[in-house]
């Protein structure tokens, strides 16, 4: 087996042919970032609500799939995640966003059924506790409330 070697004609050479870049560096063009592939931000409150339909859409996001969603820059959108979402680091959903317990409309939902006359547990009914909405009504609480003073 001799290799042999066949030498090409100057006028019928095509620089195409030759499969190596003759002056030693890359001469492709890289992109050229425009305008157009930024992303802007858009304001706190439309950005919240966009990713509250979003969860409500599907329970579970992962990061990336939040920016292509939102189209936000990931910085800021990780700021506002952090808010309103919380990264669930084991399990079947792991490395996904899901909203926060104190965001999702059915744990509101429960919470609202749960409370005595359907107010939200967050709030306080006067005549559920002791008719001035101080708790006085309780004789066990009578003496611990004079010992801490109203500011």
């Amino acid at each position: 087996n001799t290799r042999r070697v066949q030498s090409i004609p100057f006028d019928k050479y095509v620089p195409d042919m030759v499969g190596f870049n003759t002056s030693g560096f890359d001469t492709a063009q890289k992109k050229q970032k425009t305008a157009d592939t930024k992303m802007a931000r858009m304001e706190r409150k439309e950005l919240m609500d966009m990713l509250f339909a979003a969860f409500a859409r599907f329970p579970y996001w992962p990061f990336k799939g939040l920016i292509e969603h939102t189209r936000q820059p990931s910085a800021y959108l990780k700021e506002i995640l952090l808010e309103v979402a919380s990264l669930n680091k084991h399990g079947p959903y792991a490395a996904m966003y899901s909203l926060k317990p104190e965001f999702r409309k059915d744990a509101v939902a429960e919470i609202n059924m749960d409370a005595p006359n359907g107010s939200f547990s967050g709030e306080r009914d006067p005549d559920a506790i002791g008719g001035d909405g101080s708790g006085a009504a309780d004789p066990e609480n009578a003496e611990e409330d004079d010992d801490f003073e109203d500011v």
